[in-house]
């Protein structure tokens, strides 16, 4: 009962119970637009079992502490990385922190979701003026050439990479295709190697993606580091990213604010994926988080 009652996104955005009473409906339309809190029109869409479509069409955001814990995080003029974009929900709040000097790379192999995501990356840059996404249709992974993604039928947004060349769906629940796959330290050879920020959301891919991004790591040009991990803590994930000096939190959702716990702290929620930061600066990152309130929620 009490993870049903902590929903701050309706506190501290009364209007969106209107929406959520009046307004959402995902019987006949296949995408909405919808307006987010820091000002950007996003597409979603509006199928039942989309997780993040649903979630923005319900609350008017998706994963809240993960977003606030985004927002507070990234300073302005910094280059920044989403790994699995999606639709851009993500991209867009590093794009908004970021600012016209800073600069998002945000990757998605999904053929159908990439579309999506550059069909909301046109208009934020018609409608808001922000130049600084550059997005790329590959799957970042620790090897370079082809692998397979495969696609649930039922969500989209669980999608996984399966390294080699063998395109086998499970009959009625999934279909697969052909990707890129590119190693992080590769595609940013010739690029800024100081990164701000980089989030993870790959569905069980995280260690090979941070393998493929071990000349980053290793070299400390990464400060914070924002993942999913399934496997609970310790993982290989956790493991990796502690032999390279980073402290490990878990994200938890608090009523008033995100709150930064042990990551062997037994903690499950309802709904909330359980994600994970690793930093560099844990002193920096506890003072991003100190104060109270959700300012993701009121800022335009």
């Amino acid at each position: 009962m009490k993870s049903y009652l902590n929903r701050p996104e309706y506190i501290f955005r009364p209007a969106q119970i209107y929406y959520r009473i009046f307004k959402q409906n995902f019987k006949h339309i296949n995408f909405k637009e919808t307006i987010l809190p820091w000002g950007a029109k996003i597409r979603i869409p509006t199928e039942p079992h989309d997780t993040v479509g649903k979630s923005i069409a319900t609350y008017g955001i998706y994963d809240l502490s993960l977003t606030e814990v985004l927002w507070r995080l990234i300073n302005p003029g910094e280059t920044v990385i989403d790994i699995g974009a999606n639709i851009g929900y993500m991209t867009s709040i590093m794009s908004k922190r970021v600012g016209n000097t800073g600069k998002v790379w945000c990757f998605e192999p999904n053929p159908e979701v990439y579309k999506e995501l550059s069909e909301n990356i046109n208009n934020w840059q018609q409608k808001q003026g922000w130049d600084n996404i550059y997005a790329k249709q590959i799957a970042l992974s620790n090897t370079r050439g082809t692998g397979v993604l495969n696609i649930p039928l039922i969500n989209r947004g669980e999608a996984f990479i399966e390294l080699g060349n063998s395109i086998n769906p499970e009959a009625n629940k999934s279909q697969a295709c052909t990707v890129i796959l590119e190693r992080l330290d590769k595609f940013l050879e010739n690029e800024q190697k100081h990164i701000g920020l980089l989030k993870i959301d790959v569905e069980g891919h995280e260690l090979q993606v941070l393998q493929g991004a071990g000349e980053l790591i290793s070299k400390n040009n990464i400060r914070d580091i924002l993942f999913e991990d399934h496997h609970g803590y310790p993982s290989n994930v956790t493991q990796l990213l502690e032999m390279h000096g980073y402290t490990i939190f878990r994200i938890w959702k608090g009523f008033w604010k995100p709150v930064l716990e042990s990551p062997s702290k037994n903690l499950v929620h309802r709904w909330e994926p359980p994600n994970y930061l690793a930093t560099h600066n844990p002193k920096r990152a506890a003072q991003c988080l100190k104060d109270w309130g959700w300012k993701c929620l009121s800022t335009k």
